[in-house]
């Protein structure tokens, strides 16, 4: 509400001076004879085109006679009218520099407040979810994901997408990784630097625990073509700073398959957690923490 005020109050004053420039320097130029030829008794007179006297002569003197007396011929009058012109073209350059530092120290205000309003979860209300919880443990983790889950997504390693990532989130990334093959493309991300996590939120329902950690990490982020390698979208000189909500889940059970899901062999028994026939990983992506969703809430 005081961001609109101010904007307001500025766009205000802006016109107002503006319209007064304006105004005198029109005044100026209206005075050296349009409103004057117009206006006055020349077109009235009642004097022929044909004759051409009253013309060449009455209203030629009367043009002259009024651009003598009022234009501005002096030269303290001609510096006034160029001082008037430079505040004129300084609004109209400023204004819009004024705004946009307005803009850009609100936002930044505003991006502030955005990560700041988010309070890290106490240990006592993780234990009361999880008996023996540990909230730097788990935030270590999930950074851990999200960072594996980029490489994985960077070099289309799809096996390793579906081990961090929950059915639904996977199947989304499944078709847009899909897309970029087609077109050719590859999404490069590097210079990956932690800013800020903190675990927002921990619960449980339906057998399964939900958390939620804010996240704010710098990366250089481009895409390119394959072959080429000429840059489509982004930049490689610059980190952008990114803020997400993350959604991690996992089952509140913890247990291996009986059975392979890949090939069907039957593994019961097995500690090792891979499959002795084909090397598929035998514990459920969901009875460990993957995550379900990335929201994206802040890019600077």
């Amino acid at each position: 509400m005081k961001k609109k005020i101010l904007k307001l109050f500025i766009v205000t004053i802006f016109i107002t001076l503006s319209v007064f420039y304006l105004n005198r320097m029109l005044s100026v130029k209206a005075d050296s004879g349009w409103d004057s030829d117009y206006g006055g008794s020349s077109w009235d007179s009642g004097s022929s085109w044909d004759s051409g006297s009253s013309w060449d002569s009455n209203s030629s003197s009367r043009y002259s006679s009024s651009s003598s007396s009022k234009s501005c011929t002096t030269p303290e009058c001609r510096i006034r009218e160029l001082i008037e012109i430079i505040i004129l073209l300084g609004l109209f350059v400023g204004f819009p520099i004024v705004l946009s530092l307005i803009s850009n120290s609100n936002k930044q205000r505003t991006i502030t407040k955005k990560i700041d309003k988010y309070n890290q979860i106490t240990d006592e209300m993780a234990n009361s979810v999880i008996p023996g919880f540990n909230i730097q443990e788990f935030n270590f983790k999930a950074y851990q994901i999200f960072y594996d889950v980029q490489m994985a997504w960077m070099e289309f390693e799809y096996g390793k997408l579906r081990e961090l990532l929950s059915d639904e989130l996977y199947n989304l990334y499944e078709m847009d990784l899909e897309a970029l093959k087609i077109k050719n493309h590859k999404n490069i991300m590097k210079d990956f630097q932690l800013i800020k996590i903190k675990l927002i939120e921990l619960a449980e329902e339906n057998n399964t625990y939900t958390a939620k950690i804010v996240l704010e990490v710098k990366f250089i982020d481009y895409v390119e073509n394959k072959d080429t390698h000429i840059i489509l979208r982004g930049g490689a000189s610059r980190k952008l700073d990114n803020t997400y909500i993350l959604t991690f889940v996992r089952s509140k059970e913890e247990k291996t398959a009986t059975i392979c899901p890949k090939c069907g062999a039957e593994v019961e028994g097995n500690t090792s957690g891979v499959c002795s026939y084909c090397r598929t990983k035998l514990i459920n992506d969901n009875y460990d923490w993957v995550m379900s969703k990335k929201e994206k809430i802040e890019q600077r």
